[in-house]
């Protein structure tokens, strides 16, 4: 370049590189002229204020951010686990609350019910409830006031009952779905003030029985047929101290008084809690005089409670009061995963079995007495004394054996203390040997420190309630006729005008051979497609229903002197004996030769199935006296689902933004 450009200028012209070089210098100084004129006019209209403003800013944020450098900020995780903290807290305490708010509900204080209104009281429910025959109502009180209504007990789309005074006589009256009167019981000058009294009313059927035992003076018993009311009822709903509410459209007036104890169907209702107070209630200074039965942990069959024990508890003495009819049955987990101790209480055969594993000793324990089943109330106690299991029953200590077996783990359990049944970590009954408990549970205690079902962390279909009240219950007094039972003759019954029960859904054969002298043999028999009944040369068929999926059925055998009527299903088979257009006398006073699971010919034809709530006009019986017998066993109930646990906090995420 540098020669080419040397031999341009030898020429005397100027190089291209020159015009290019000029070129851009009056290019470059026209811009830069341009761009002084321009910066010129901006300068004009630049605020200075503003410039101030800025360092002003920058100054002070410049001060902030050394502030905040010296104050050690916590972290968007930091902030966020204190946020979580703070939130379990929360949830905590309103458990606690709520623990001390149950704790409170069952400590059964007598309450002082004053001016008008009343006090409304939720009756306990369960899941897969199942219409009964029999309803039973327990109230001890002490009137103030000798009229106005004591009590009303209100249905499930069903019969309900008040209780009132006037006077000091004591009305019990039934009400249909309407609330209409449809049958009272009147007991003359029985409850008088500032005495205690407790009332009895006890449903079976259509038949209605008041009992009434006062402090002073001689107990009353009035018994009454109510041709209205419901056969099957389920359990009430709700209860109303010392009035009724408006809506009903019942008015006997308020009443006012001490109320000392409450059962519905087996179930204690709390008397007090913490918003009794806004409904003219107060705490009464004595207590009924009634004999009160220890409450019990109440199972069907279908429930369990656990509690949570601590991880590093060492376990040194268990006790548990218990009474049933199973002969298979879990009672009692005790599991501790950290310290490897497992024991499970179980019924096995109508023996208890006793499994137990820690890292000293493994073994398994079998009671000597194999009728445990009885339905009588047994007392375990089971103490651990230097790593070794020492058990006894009904305060006898050698009433065990030792078994050559390996205790079962069950591994899948759920840990702490399950009562009633052995229920596993995906919520799931676990019935590889053992059923879910039916019956009572009482006087549980570890370490003798005791378990109470408000203190369960998780309670399914379990309540507190009398065992004496529950024993009528559909599944307590439920029991199974299978292919080795044989056929259960209550021979010749009075007064047996009419018999109810109930029968299960897989019921097959001859379920009951009903009789009367030489006027008609009557055969009920359980078929897959509903009831066939037979007397004599007469048949009928009674269709089970298509849609009908309930477990159990109601059956009904009527003799109204003239006619058997065999009813179920809303269908009925009719057989008449009372003569050519019914022109002999009605006898109603012949008795009944009863037999169950009997064919009426004598043909080896077997009946299996469950049979509960079995009633002869209002008596109710308890066959499990003829339970050993007649080799009958106790109903096992058909498997349910547990329900999820109910959450009540709501889960809130904290974000930082």
């Amino acid at each position: 370049l540098h020669k080419r450009k040397t031999r341009l200028k030898v020429d005397g012209k100027p190089s291209r590189m020159d015009m290019l070089t000029n070129e851009n210098k009056d290019q470059t100084e026209k811009i830069r002229v341009e761009g002084t004129d321009k910066n010129d006019k901006l300068e004009d209209v630049f605020s200075y204020s503003g410039l101030l403003k800025k360092g002003e800013e920058i100054t002070s944020n410049h001060a902030n951010i050394k502030l905040l450098s010296t104050m050690g900020i916590d972290s968007c995780g930091r902030i966020g686990n204190h946020f979580t903290y703070i939130k379990n807290n929360m949830s905590l305490l309103r458990q606690k609350v709520e623990r001390a708010r149950q704790i409170l509900t069952t400590l059964q204080f007598s309450i002082s019910k004053s001016g008008a209104g009343h006090i409304p009281l939720s009756i306990p429910q369960t899941n897969s409830e199942t219409a009964s025959l029999t309803t039973s109502i327990k109230i001890c009180i002490k009137p103030v006031s000798l009229g106005g209504t004591v009590l009303f007990v209100k249905g499930n789309n069903s019969a309900s009952y008040g209780v009132a005074l006037a006077d000091g006589d004591i009305t019990v009256t039934a009400y249909d779905i309407e609330n209409d009167d449809i049958g009272s019981v009147t007991m003359d000058k029985v409850s008088v003030t500032d005495q205690w009294c407790t009332l009895e009313i006890k449903r079976t059927g259509e038949t209605l029985t008041v009992t009434a035992v006062p402090q002073t003076g001689n107990t009353q018993t009035v018994r009454k047929m109510v041709t209205n009311l419901q056969l099957l009822q389920p359990l009430p709903l709700m209860a109303y101290v010392g009035g009724v509410p408006q809506n009903l459209g019942i008015n006997d007036g308020s009443w006012e008084g001490c109320v000392g104890e409450l059962i519905v169907n087996g179930r204690e209702l709390t008397l007090f809690s913490p918003s009794s107070e806004n409904n003219g209630t107060t705490l009464c200074t004595d207590h009924c005089i009634s004999e009160r039965h220890k409450l019990s942990m109440v199972f069907n069959g279908n429930g369990f409670a656990r509690f949570i024990r601590p991880d590093r508890e060492s376990i040194s003495l268990i006790t548990l009061k218990f009474q049933t009819h199973q002969k298979m049955a879990s009672l009692l987990s005790v599991i501790n995963n950290r310290n490897r101790f497992y024991l499970t209480v179980t019924m096995a055969n109508g023996a208890l079995k006793i499994e137990s594993s820690s890292p000293n000793e493994n073994i398994v324990l079998l009671s000597l007495n194999s009728s445990l089943n009885d339905g009588e109330s047994h007392f375990l106690r089971i103490v651990y004394k230097g790593s070794k299991t020492y058990p006894e029953l009904d305060g006898n200590g050698e009433t065990f054996s030792v078994e050559r077996a390996v205790p079962q783990i069950l591994r899948e359990i759920l840990d702490g203390v399950l009562v009633g049944a052995f229920v596993s970590t995906s919520r799931e009954f676990l019935t590889t040997s053992y059923r879910p408990f039916i019956g009572c549970i009482s006087d549980i205690s570890i370490n003798d420190k005791r378990l109470s079902l408000p203190d369960a962390a998780d309670i399914h279909n379990t309540f507190h309630g009398d065992c004496k009240d529950s024993s009528r219950n559909i599944w307590e007094s439920c029991w199974q006729w299978t292919d080795r039972s044989k056929p259960l003759s209550l021979g010749v019954v009075e007064n047996s005008n009419r018999i109810s029960f109930l029968i299960s859904r897989d019921a097959l054969g001859p379920v009951i051979h009903f009789a009367k002298e030489e006027k008609f043999d009557l055969e009920v028999t359980m078929t897959s497609a509903g009831i066939e009944v037979s007397s004599g040369d007469s048949e009928g068929v009674i269709v089970r229903p298509e849609k009908d999926n309930t477990y159990f059925t109601l059956i009904t055998i009527t003799d109204d002197g003239k006619n058997a009527l065999v009813q179920a299903w809303d269908q009925s088979v009719t057989f008449s004996y009372g003569g050519i257009w019914g022109f002999v006398r009605s006898d109603m006073t012949t008795p009944h030769s009863v037999v169950l699971g009997e064919p009426r010919d004598g043909v080896d034809r077997m009946f299996t199935g469950y049979i509960s709530q079995f009633t002869i006009e209002d008596r109710f019986y308890d066959l499990s006296r003829y339970s050993s017998t007649y080799n009958l066993s106790h109903c096992e109930r058909p498997l349910e689902r547990i329900l999820p646990l109910t959450v009540t906090d709501v889960k809130e995420s904290f974000t930082c933004v």
